[in-house]
């Protein structure tokens, strides 16, 4: 039963603080009689299961009075009075659940009701890139994640300075480094749930050490009928299994930013990569087209760019590239608003003008690819560490980029070589014989060809594709084939 957590607690923790903490849950009305508490390090636990558990089972319940919510911080001496410069504060609801937070922690006589739950909290956020050195933000050169860490910085700095002008004793009581380790508590491990009919940021303790994966284990929701905090398993839970929660679609970036992490291979069961790398593009002045440009997109602007032709992020750079790249006759078939694909020229142009951007940006790198991949292949890093983390993330932007310039080189290459005698795969073991004059149609059959072709006759298009080598094959293999695909599709609209 839930008693048994206490016999499996690891000595990474006290036991006694966490022997307390399990004791805590159980006295307050917490259920998880299927599951037990690892501590895999003094900081990084995880919660994995007795027994086999089926699908759709409850796993676990937290009631209402074991939970902290933005409700409670409000209704606070000091949330109320913090009501009066919520609108000076970057979020709101999480600067209450710290002020409140720091506040109850400071308790003693008598101790707050959560200590137990404080105490196992983590203690170490140097996970954390705000908290990185200069010399560990040095494994991040070349990616725009160090400015966005320096502008995270900044925000809570100010958050933080409003907090010590309305409190003039705040200060004194917590520093700024305290206030940041617990907005990346707060940040990193609140839910979002509905209680009574309201929209509530909380705290659930035991909750909350659940770890990331995609695709989600388990489902969580707040039950008004229980009065509780409700976890569920989505699929079959197997014994000593770690059970696990998704934190959501997110780029490697922003998983380290916010949860102190990156994951290895941040992949859906579909094979969509949540990666992203942050470009700048901009309308060349001396375009002499550049006024005409200039009434449908800005001089310049900045995207978050997917490896896949199709995201939404990706078609909003592409829509400006079209535009960037656009001839008179082009121009004309444009409308401020949605900006769809104007024929095959200006698509093999676009990407080719995206493509560009990502090789400037693998330039800035200290490292290839092919060197990361190496050093994490060597084992020379320790798991979890800052440095394999930054690595991680590394390599993913410039999988990106790679996929992006080899599309462009095969797209590019594809429209400037005459299509007369091409094989296509029909489906139903059968190949049509086609031959296309229109360019539209050429480069749409032959990217159709190249990710449809059967084994047997992919030497039809072998030479289409001979820059496709080394490196690049390795980073993009499973991923130019989708991104061609789509392209091709998109194409054949047209």
């Amino acid at each position: 039963m839930a008693h048994a957590l206490k016999e499996e607690a690891q000595v990474a923790v006290p036991k006694d603080i966490f022997k307390t903490f399990v004791d805590w849950l159980v006295d307050n009305g917490a259920k998880f009689p299927h599951l037990y508490f690892r501590s895999y390090t003094a900081d990084h636990r995880g919660v994995h299961c007795r027994e086999d558990i089926p699908r759709n089972q409850r796993i676990m319940y937290v009631p209402l009075k074991c939970l902290i919510t933005d409700k409670m911080a409000r209704e606070s001496r000091m949330g109320r009075m913090m009501m009066s410069i919520e609108r000076r504060l970057s979020a709101p609801e999480h600067n209450q659940l710290m002020v409140y937070l720091l506040e109850d922690m400071s308790k003693t006589d008598p101790p707050s009701f959560h200590k137990p739950y404080y105490d196992v909290l983590p203690q170490d956020a140097s996970n954390f890139p705000v908290f990185w050195t200069d010399e560990e933000l040095s494994y991040l050169k070349g990616s725009t994640l160090p400015r966005e860490v320096e502008k995270r910085r900044k925000v809570i700095r100010k958050d933080y300075d409003v907090v010590c002008e309305r409190f003039p004793d705040f200060s004194s009581k917590y520093s700024f480094q305290k206030f940041m380790w617990c907005r990346h508590m707060v940040g990193s491990r609140n839910f979002t749930i509905t209680v009574a009919g309201a929209k509530r940021f909380s705290l659930v303790p035991q909750a909350d050490m659940l770890n990331h994966y995609r695709p989600r284990q388990t489902s969580w929701t707040f039950e008004n009928s229980l009065n509780c905090f409700t976890i569920t398993s989505l699929k079959k839970l197997l014994k000593g299994q770690q059970v696990m929660d998704s934190y959501g679609k997110k780029c490697n970036s922003k998983f380290l930013l916010h949860y102190g992490f990156a994951v290895e291979l941040n992949r859906e069961e579909n094979g969509d990569c949540m990666n992203e790398v942050e470009i700048t593009l901009s309308i060349d002045p001396k375009d002499p087209l550049y006024s005409r440009k200039l009434a449908l997109k800005p001089f310049s602007k900045i995207y978050r760019v997917t490896l896949h032709y199709e995201s939404d992020k990706s078609f909003a750079a592409l829509e400006y590239a079209r535009v960037a790249v656009a001839t008179a006759e082009e121009l004309n078939l444009m409308r401020r608003g949605r900006i769809n694909v104007v024929s095959a020229r200006n698509e093999v142009a676009a990407i080719a003008f995206i493509a560009n951007v990502m090789w400037r940006r693998l330039q800035g790198y200290p490292t290839s690819w092919a060197q990361d991949a190496a050093l994490r292949r060597s084992n020379k890093l320790k798991p979890y560490s800052n440095r394999r983390n930054a690595l991680v993330v590394m390599m993913c932007e410039k999988e990106v980029c790679h996929t992006w310039i080899q599309c462009s080189k095969i797209s590019n290459q594809l429209l400037n070589t005459p299509m007369q005698d091409r094989w296509l795969y029909g489906g139903a073991r059968k190949f049509a014989y086609l031959r296309s004059a229109a360019l539209e149609r050429r480069i749409s059959l032959a990217l159709t060809m190249l990710v449809g072709i059967g084994p047997k006759h992919s030497s039809h298009v072998t030479h289409i594709v001979d820059e496709f080598v080394g490196e690049a094959a390795v980073i993009a293999s499973n991923d130019v084939p989708r991104f061609l695909g789509y392209l091709s599709s998109a194409l054949r609209r047209y």
